[in-house]
């Protein structure tokens, strides 16, 4: 992944808490995961975003979350 989407992971950082689970809504249909990771900010990496991303997700489809992360950081 290149610059771009490092940048795109500074503004997921620094977007209000209330975007921020806006954006993570968009990943998937569980408030409760947008909401956590919303709180789980800020994400040094892309790997601490990935990981905790899965780390959240009990029950629910990572590979689809991951799949809409990437999306969204490519936007």
């Amino acid at each position: 992944m290149g610059k771009r989407i490092y940048n795109k992971l500074a503004w997921l950082n620094e977007l209000p808490r209330e975007e921020a689970v806006y954006v993570f809504s968009e990943c998937s249909d569980s408030p409760q995961w947008a909401e956590a990771m919303a709180d789980a900010r800020p994400f040094p990496m892309l790997e601490h975003l990935f990981a905790r991303a899965e780390d959240l997700a009990i029950g629910l489809d990572i590979s689809q979350i991951e799949k809409k992360l990437e999306a969204v950081l490519e936007r």
